[in-house]
């Protein structure tokens, strides 16, 4: 299933209203051993001294939030499946050469029986993902987080919550895009707010 498949299953008929280059981009689906890259740089990292805060409390999950601000940071974007699944599962690694430091944040998602997108971010902790056709752009928010343990799940409190999140992919030409993912809390504003423009690379030759 290819994350086209995921995206059409929350969209329905909207998917048709989606730029073309993004359904064919999305359409591609990664066979195990044969990631899709696509390399970049974030043009915008920014974060609050809150967000600071919270990323290095949260230093136990698969990187869910970068701590470090930066402007032209060259990044990319690793999107795979493992053997016998259909999750997709993603790699976003950012280089900071002056820190000499990569942050990288893992992540899969996954379509339950019930037909609920979920993201999954480690240390038992994932959300719904809802997502909506806004300007021929795929536009993401979270419809709650969440702890598990295997299949079972408890809703976390929305105050225990960092706000909105909120993550756009917009295409900007043929093979490029641009994504931009902002969270927003209510009380105490913007934690995190993230700007990246990326292209798509040929896909590994067969084997």
């Amino acid at each position: 299933m290819s994350e086209a498949a995921l995206f059409k299953s929350q969209l329905g008929d909207d998917w048709d209203k989606i730029d073309p280059n993004i359904q064919t981009r999305f359409n591609a689906d990664p066979a195990p051993g044969r990631p899709i890259i696509y390399k970049g740089k974030m043009t915008v990292l920014r974060r609050s001294w809150l967000g600071w805060l919270i990323a290095k409390l949260t230093f136990f999950t698969d990187g869910a939030f970068c701590a470090w601000n930066g402007t032209d940071i060259e990044a990319d974007i690793e999107v795979f499946k493992k053997d016998g699944s259909e999750d997709i599962h993603k790699i976003r690694r950012y280089y900071f050469p002056d820190k000499k430091k990569t942050y990288i944040f893992k992540s899969h998602m996954h379509l339950n029986e019930q037909g609920e997108l979920l993201e999954f971010v480690g240390a038992g902790l994932g959300m719904v993902v809802k997502v909506q056709e806004k300007n021929h752009a795929l536009f993401f928010t979270d419809g709650g987080c969440f702890f598990h343990i295997g299949t079972y799940r408890v809703s976390m409190p929305s105050f225990l919550t960092l706000g909105k999140i909120k993550l756009t992919h917009t295409n900007t030409g043929k093979n490029r895009f641009k994504i931009v993912i902002d969270i927003t809390h209510p009380l105490f504003g913007q934690l995190f707010y993230q700007e990246g423009v990326f292209e798509d690379t040929p896909p590994p030759a067969a084997i």
